[in-house]
Formats: structure tokens, C-alpha cells, sequence
């Protein structure tokens, strides 16, 4: 079989799974509070010096863990915080309901 036709059946099966839809929100969402937290940090922040250590700080926010080493100063740094931080505690709790029902259901 090449390639293009596994690259294909495994699209095909991620779009159809339950866990399709949830994982492709969170990559959206990582991405663009990621991009949003680096515009507004990056002129008034050395800690958010490039878009790597701003996907760090939107997956340590949304997964909840916060560790705290990457903090954002601003305004609008915080506001995109406040909101990761209420996504992540949401879309946690739906991704490991929807984890526990994927394996129920396999089982």
C-alpha cells in the first residue's frame, strides 16, 4: 500500500473517531492563543522571546499545570490567559470524559 492511501485511511478514521473533533479544537486553539500571547508579550516580555516559548506557556496554561515560569505582563496577555485557563479546565474535563468513553466503548 504507498503512502498517499495510509495518509488517506488515517484521516479518514481521525475524522470518524470521537477523539477527531476534541483533538483537532485543542491544536486550533494551542496554536492561535499561542500566536495572540506572543504578539501581545513579545515587545514588552523577554520571556516570550519566540512562538516556541509561547506554545510552551499555552500547553503548561490550558493542560492547568501552570508552573509559572512564563508569566505575561500585559493586558491582553492576560486576558488570552484567563481564557486559556477556563478552556483548559473545560476541555480537560471533556477530553478525559470522552478518553474514558472511547475505552468503555472499545472494551
Amino acid at each position: 500500500m504507498n503512502l498517499t492511501k495510509r495518509l488517506q485511511r488515517t484521516w479518514n478514521s481521525f475524522r470518524s473517531s470521537k477523539l477527531g473533533i476534541p483533538i483537532a479544537f485543542i491544536l486550533v486553539y494551542l496554536t492561535v492563543s499561542s500566536i495572540v500571547v506572543l504578539v501581545f508579550e513579545v515587545s514588552k516580555n523577554q520571556e516570550f522571546a519566540s512562538f516556541f516559548d509561547s506554545i510552551w506557556w499555552a500547553i503548561i496554561t490550558f493542560s492547568t499545570t501552570g508552573y509559572g515560569d512564563k508569566v505575561p505582563v500585559s493586558a491582553g496577555g492576560r486576558a488570552v490567559a484567563i481564557i486559556s485557563i477556563f478552556f483548559g479546565v473545560a476541555v480537560m474535563s471533556l477530553l478525559s470524559g470522552t478518553f474514558a468513553s472511547f475505552f468503555v466503548d472499545r472494551s
